[in-house]
């Protein structure tokens, strides 16, 4: 299949290539080229060789010599430009000229700044680039210690947490055996005294676990019960001691044996799942900020490598503009010594008109009278601004 542009389609065979057709153009170039080289004017090409680089070299041979035009006005002041009408004109000239040749050093300067300090790295990046390591070498510990613990969790875990839970179960046994032992020693107390029905207090007792066991606030219900033992008349000091401390112990034997039925509830392979879970989730997170810390060192590593590509780009963009720059200039000064030249030229043809005209009628034979001869290269002014004397 051919694979000419669209744009080509129509005007080029249907089985021409764009590598054929560069092929067969660049033949054709070369045998012109031959052909002007040895029938043609000599040094032709080398003339368009030289028109090709002139565009890049003839804007800086104009700002050579306008800063030459500045240095003679330093060296030898106004004395040419008060010869000339066009004083201050002239001087709106020079002034263009060293305004150009101004900004082209300072645009020069600003270039090569630019292109210098974009290879260089920029200041305070090497502290930032150790920071980032330091934090990518703690990320990456973190990452580690992550992973054991993950691995941990996986291996040993289940036997680690069962180990765990039947160490709470046999505390939370000796803890309910302990209260059940003072609410026993607490009724014995009560029974002892006899001033407090005991069967009345068992029956307090039963009403308490159901509602313990139906809220599992235990801390709530004692709180309530021991409000209403201060606050009940009928009771004296001795029978309100001896029911808070069989409270107190009621208490203690309703958290030992809630603390019991949670441990005995505990699925073990449901929990050790749970905490492998965690360890992964926590793994996860640990590499997620390593990679973060990874990319920020790699970030501050880059960022003090010299910047070749925005070096380049900035030295290229510097120099277009300054050559358009200095070609617009260029044409803009020029112009406007061809207008200062041209209305020297035109008060010079006046002063020689002037001198013809009286020569003419005072010749009556008609010769041609004599004129000055014209001011010499030496006597006028590089500008083109004096005018004969």
């Amino acid at each position: 299949m051919s694979n000419v542009p669209s744009v080509l389609s129509g005007l080029v065979p249907d089985a021409a290539s764009v590598t054929g057709m560069l092929l067969v153009f660049l033949f054709l170039c070369g045998v012109a080229s031959g052909l002007l080289t040895a029938f043609g004017p000599q040094n032709t090409l080398v003339g368009i060789v030289r028109l090709g680089l002139s565009h890049l070299t003839a804007p800086f041979v104009f700002l050579w010599k306008s800063a030459g035009e500045v240095a003679r006005y330093g060296r030898e002041g106004d004395r040419d430009l008060r010869k000339s009408d066009q004083y201050l004109l002239g001087h709106v000239y020079l002034y263009i000229l060293a305004a150009g040749v101004v900004a082209a050093i300072l645009w020069t300067a600003g270039t090569i700044t630019f292109v210098v300090f974009s290879l260089i790295p920029p200041a305070g990046s090497g502290k930032a680039l150790s920071e980032a390591r330091t934090a990518q070498r703690v990320a990456q510990a973190d990452v580690d210690a992550a992973e054991r613990e993950m691995q941990e969790q996986k291996t040993a875990g289940p036997q680690r947490l069962a180990a765990e839970l039947e160490r709470k179960e046999a505390e939370a046994t000796k803890s309910l055996r302990a209260s059940e032992a003072a609410v026993a020693a607490a009724r014995q107390r009560i029974a002892a005294e006899g001033s407090l029905n005991v069967d009345a207090v068992d029956r307090l007792g039963s009403e308490l676990d159901g509602k313990a066991r139906e809220s599992g606030d235990v801390e709530l219900i004692r709180g309530e019960l021991a409000t209403s033992l201060s606050a009940n008349p009928n009771l004296d000091e001795s029978d309100r001691d001896a029911l808070g401390r069989w409270l107190d112990a009621w208490a203690a034997r309703a958290r030992a044996r809630s603390a019991l039925a949670a441990v005995a509830e505990t699925p073990v392979a449901e929990q050790a799942a749970k905490l492998v879970a965690e360890a992964e989730e926590k793994a996860s997170a640990a590499k997620s900020a390593f990679e973060a810390a990874r990319q920020e060192a790699a970030s501050r590593e880059f960022a003090r490598k010299p910047r070749w590509g925005l070096a380049s780009t900035g030295f290229a963009t510097g120099l277009v503009v300054l050559v358009l720059a200095a070609w617009l200039f260029g044409l803009l000064a020029e112009s406007w010594a061809l207008l200062l030249r041209l209305a020297g030229d035109v008060r010079e043809t006046r002063v020689l008109l002037s001198r013809i005209a009286p020569a003419a009628a005072e010749d009556g034979a008609g010769n041609q009278p004599p004129l000055n001869a014209p001011i010499s290269p030496a006597d006028s002014s590089r500008l083109g601004l004096a005018s004969a004397e």
